[in-house]
């Protein structure tokens, strides 16, 4: 991607007989082929589509969400737990990938996240994992370490009835008709894992 390769923010893309232009902050740069790994609405706001194209690039929502993480009072085992009876204030789930690692990742899928980071919100965020903790995880008391951050780019999604509808099998006959390819969570949902192999499958597909 120019970003990758120039280190430069990208503002538009345009296509011409010759190839592709890519427009920077900075500088103008010129491909014969663009990767983009940004989520397909970004895609679709840096270059021109066709009406039905853009449509589906646009379709693409995220939820936002608030993580943090924590380091108990007491090892526990990697796991990944799932809150699946979720009441307001709880969080989503809860993450230990490593067995040397002493800390949990948690994470809150909030409609209004960005209200989170109010200093009011936040106390009663904490007041409600601190009591979940000790309720659901036996974890009794835990330092909380100074990463909590805002993402509200999580959990790429369309609407049951565009899925059915064959949303993906769309996007996909689009790779390579502008010039342009895309991979990252949005083409391969929300894993590192899963975005790395859908990004080594489209370079020996395509390249």
């Amino acid at each position: 991607t120019a970003a990758g390769l120039t280190g430069e923010k990208v503002k538009r893309i345009t296509k011409h007989k010759e190839g592709l232009t890519v427009t920077t902050a900075k500088n103008k740069h010129e491909f014969d082929k663009v990767i983009c790994a940004v989520p397909p609405r970004i895609v679709g706001s840096l270059m021109e589509f066709p009406k039905e194209e853009n449509d589906l690039l646009q379709m693409t929502k995220y939820d936002p969400y608030f993580v943090g993480c924590i380091e108990p009072d007491h090892d526990l085992k990697p796991y990944y737990y799932q809150n699946l009876e979720l009441n307001e204030g709880d969080p989503v789930q809860f993450s230990k990938r490593w067995d040397n690692s002493p800390i949990v990742a948690y994470g809150y899928n909030w409609n209004d996240a960005d209200k989170v980071l109010s200093d009011t919100t936040l106390q009663e965020l904490r007041k409600e994992l601190k009591i979940y903790c000790k309720d659901n995880m036996d974890i009794n008391a835990y330092t909380e370490l100074p990463t909590h951050s805002l993402w509200d780019n999580y959990h790429p999604h369309v609407p049951i009835k565009a899925f059915q509808d064959g949303y993906f099998d769309k996007l996909e006959a689009m790779q390579g008709k502008q010039g342009i390819y895309m991979t990252g969570d949005g083409m391969a949902a929300e894993s590192m894992e899963y975005s790395c192999k859908y990004s080594k499958q489209l370079v020996e597909q395509h390249f």
